[in-house]
């Protein structure tokens, strides 16, 4: 047996199905040592498979980790609690890595998540889940249990898992539901008042106390502890010395006012951990809150400038790059410098290039409509970054559609009639010769897509204009709700844009095979753009509406024969 998952619980029958369903394929069994639960925990567990032992809880989250590893008899143990998921896939060439390592332990990524829907991360850390079955490893400690301080004294090193937990501990609906901070911060001052083998012994208490007043949000209390702890200079070789540093300035960007201080704090910390992202980019904000903005502007390039994958800083912020690179941005803005701003929001959505990210692509959006001519802004930008991929500009181009900056729009397409984007943007510049003209155009009109397009009523400006939206994104990614407020409904086109936006919201009745006319009415008259694009784009959006099975397979037929 290669790895068994080591599991303690009480009362968790809500969050540790998830746990157990999302080891399957990694473990090759799971033992749950249930510490006294007065719900359905057990049954749960051992519904799905694992092994359960019934215990007692002695008042020590190591005595019971010990009672778990007791239980395992992999080679290897994986030790995590209820309220935590492994969410990467990959567990072959985890289980390859484990089977041929020489190491004796592992760390792996653990992110903390402000939902239950992981949508939200707040931390991206590393941690120490995985070590080798010996009986000389063994956990200590009543709260913040530790096992690495063994491994490391008596293993043969430590290396890194490509393997991703979730966290859900800190959300907090579960932190209400089980007062686990009143609890953990009772554990912690018990504990730092308790006797002590060592003085680093008691040093680690007092980071943990530090951390858990910090965890319920008594920012300047965690100050205070993170400072005495930091007077000890034995510490500096620690584990957890660079996540004090970044924790201590982590609870001063929280209180505001003492900027100051963070600063001069911030500078002591990054004498000793100089190569440390996150510190920098904590800095860089204190500096600007001084309004020293040179100086804080340097500080972000410094954090952008080093690696972000040092095995040391085990506390991370989730897409530091990112908000580094807006934070480049917003001191872009404020020295009028354009085209760094605009470079900036840029490289901000390079590291997170989805069109869910919408914020950037409002602010950009906003920047290019406060010019009379956008399309100088994005040359000039063109000029310095020739590798820019047409997947931003398309968003924005469509937002400046939806605010009726016509004219920008085909500006915007007339700054790609390159090589590399002809096949999009020259035939976005094809339409846009029409329809971009100056003077309010009926937004109901011209989105009305299918139908709208069929009504003989239209003129050809507004048939146009329609068929560059329909042409341009799926029918889902338009704002059809905000467009049927718009619509009038005295009028045929209104009336339409209404059916639409019922019809693609899933708040309306549905007529696929109306609907699908109306598209090959758009096929037949579109013939003569570029097959290539158009078809695929048509296919896209038959295929999407998929209940007219017998209609759409009629028009895929005749779009093959256009080709």
């Amino acid at each position: 047996m290669l790895l068994c998952l080591a599991c303690i619980v009480k009362d968790e029958e809500d969050m540790i199905a998830g746990l157990l369903t999302s080891v399957r394929g990694l473990v090759d069994e799971a033992v749950v040592v249930d510490t006294g639960s007065a719900d359905n925990t057990v049954g749960v567990a051992e519904g799905l498979g694992a092994r359960v032992i019934r215990s007692t809880w002695r008042g020590s989250f190591a005595e019971a980790r010990n009672e778990s590893l007791d239980q395992c008899r992999g080679d290897w143990i994986i030790f995590l609690d209820a309220d935590e998921r492994v969410t990467a896939t990959g567990f072959k060439a985890v289980r390859r890595q484990l089977a041929s390592a020489r190491e004796d332990g592992f760390y792996v990524t653990l992110v903390n998540y402000a939902d239950l829907a992981m949508t939200t991360p707040v931390e991206d850390i590393k941690v120490f889940r995985v070590f080798r079955r010996r009986p000389e490893y063994r956990f200590s400690g009543t709260i913040h249990e530790q096992v690495l301080p063994e491994v490391m004294a008596r293993g043969k090193g430590i290396g890194l898992l490509p393997l991703t937990v979730a966290h859900l501990g800190y959300v907090p609906a579960v932190i209400r539901e089980r007062n686990k901070q009143a609890r953990n911060l009772a554990m912690c001052e018990e504990a730092y008042r308790a006797a002590f083998q060592s003085p680093l012994a008691r040093l680690y208490a007092l980071f943990n106390l530090a951390r858990e007043y910090q965890n319920t949000g008594d920012f300047a209390r965690g100050v205070e502890l993170y400072g005495e702890l930091l007077k000890n200079r034995e510490i500096e070789n620690e584990a957890y010395y660079p996540i004090a540093a970044y924790n201590i300035c982590n609870c001063l960007a929280q209180l505001p006012g003492r900027e100051e201080t963070a600063l001069s704090l911030a500078d002591s910390c990054l004498s000793l951990l100089p190569d440390y992202p996150e510190l920098w980019y904590l800095r860089g904000t204190f500096l600007s809150r001084l309004q020293r903005s040179d100086e804080a502007l340097e500080s972000f390039i410094k954090s952008l400038a080093q690696k972000t994958d040092n095995p040391r800083y085990i506390s991370r912020m989730p897409r530091l790059r990112e908000m580094t690179w807006v934070a480049v941005a917003g001191i872009k803005k404020q020295k009028q410098d354009v085209a760094g701003y605009l470079a900036a929001l840029h490289k901000a959505w390079e590291e997170n290039p989805t069109v869910a990210n919408l914020n950037l692509l409002l602010e950009i959006t906003r920047l290019l409509l406060s010019h009379e001519k956008p399309a100088d802004i994005v040359h000039n930008y063109l000029a310095t970054a020739p590798g820019i991929q047409t997947d931003l500009w398309l968003p924005v181009r469509q937002l400046f559609l939806v605010s009726r900056a016509y004219t920008g729009a085909r500006d915007i397409s007339g700054c790609f009639l390159k090589p590399r984007n002809r096949s999009v943007f020259q035939f976005l510049r094809s339409i846009d010769d029409n329809i971009c003209i100056d003077g309010p155009v009926d937004l109901g009109v011209f989105l009305a897509k299918g139908q709208v397009m069929s009504d003989p009523l239209l003129s050809p400006v507004d048939r146009e204009l329609a068929a560059l939206l329909f042409l341009t994104g799926p029918p889902t990614e338009l704002p059809w709700p905000a467009l049927a407020v718009r619509a009038d409904g005295g009028n045929e086109a209104g009336r339409a844009v209404m059916e639409l936006a019922a019809y693609f919201s899933g708040e309306g009745p549905r007529d696929n095979v109306r609907t699908v006319k109306a598209i090959y009415t758009l096929m037949v008259k579109y013939r003569r753009l570029p097959n290539a694009w158009l078809t695929a784009r048509l296919k896209d959006v038959l295929v999407g509406l998929g209940e007219a099975a017998v209609m759409v397979t009629e028009n895929l037929k005749r779009i093959e024969a256009l080709e």
